[in-house]
């Protein structure tokens, strides 16, 4: 179950940032979450997975 709703914030996260860049503290609005939570739990490993990437200004955008 836990795993279920991650990959659904995962898909979340990725298309958010798919149009345009986002800083961290946008995605965590977007999603309803604390910002730490979202930069250690996610964001950390969906960049290191391939799947976001980090430019700069701490902006994240989704890797086509």
């Amino acid at each position: 179950m836990k795993q279920k709703k991650s990959l659904i914030i995962e898909e979340k996260i990725l298309e958010f940032c798919k149009i345009q860049k986002r800083k961290c503290v946008e995605i965590s609005i977007f999603l309803n979450m604390n910002q730490n939570t979202v930069r250690a739990q996610y964001l950390y490993k969906m960049r290191k997975a391939g799947k976001l990437e980090r430019l700069k200004g701490s902006y994240y955008k989704t890797i086509a």
